[in-house]
């Protein structure tokens, strides 16, 4: 399905080169008229869609995020096994990765400001269904210790490399606030690459970026992060440290 967009005139120094190397239509963005809305105002429960302004030059774009979340919201009205949202998922995913146009520009660069400046974390889509779609986007240097996630999820780098630890949890889970975890790998994800998190089994890892230049993921969750009751582990003294997200940068 092809959409009219357009090319926004003058662009970022940052969207020209990121676009430029992950997708045949660099600088494009979503049309108005595509349906979706014009900002995530309650991102909480409600399937809303982002929309921004656009500029004179038309093009096409090949997989919008609109498309992309219907065709998950399809999938999931099946109530499929996991198995099969990881299989069916994926390949929309990585549809969707390989079309940064697909997102806001505002939503591909670090937030710029507050106690974490030198990233962004960004609510794209929350439906009634648990689905949630978030832009995140990790600065030069970036890192997020390891941490747990408490529903499925699948990660797909849309520009860029990140490096992603993953860790099981090797202790008999009989010292309260305690945990000895065991890394199991390493691995640099590209461009177009999908990461897959399942819960309870292989979802503890650590994020870092170590390029000289932003990495943007799409994350997709089974359910909202906000208000789940998620933990931190402290690799130095073995110390599960809880938390709970309460806010994305935009909402």
């Amino acid at each position: 399905i092809n959409y009219e967009a357009t090319i926004p005139s003058p662009v970022t120094l940052f969207l020209s080169q990121f676009a430029s190397l992950t997708s045949p239509y660099p600088n494009t963005i979503i049309p108005l008229n595509s349906g979706l809305e014009t900002s995530v105002q309650s991102c909480r429960h409600r399937s809303s869609l982002l929309n921004f302004r656009r500029e004179s030059v038309t093009t096409s774009v090949k997989y919008s995020l609109e498309e992309f979340v219907h065709d998950m919201e399809t999938l999931l009205r099946e109530q499929p096994e996991q198995e099969r949202i990881f299989d069916r998922g994926s390949s929309f995913l990585e549809k969707l990765i390989a079309n940064p146009a697909a997102i806001p520009e505002e939503y591909l660069v670090p937030v710029g400001k507050g106690p974490r400046s030198n990233h962004g974390s960004y609510a794209l889509y929350q439906g009634d269904s648990g689905l949630l779609v978030t832009s995140v986007v990790w600065g030069l240097g970036d890192h997020a210790s390891p941490h747990n996630h408490g529903t499925w999820g699948m990660i797909g780098v849309m520009g860029n490399h990140l490096t992603e630890t993953r860790f099981r949890r090797v202790d008999d889970h009989s010292r309260e606030g305690y945990a000895t975890l065991e890394k199991e790998r390493s691995v640099e994800f590209s461009s177009g690459e999908v990461s897959l998190l399942i819960p309870e089994v292989d979802e503890i890892h650590q994020m870092d970026n170590f390029t000289d230049r932003p990495t943007v993921e799409i994350h997709v969750y089974g359910d909202d992060l906000r208000g789940l009751n998620r933990c931190r582990y402290d690799l130095d003294t073995g110390r599960i440290l809880p938390f709970v997200t309460e806010k994305y940068d935009n909402c």
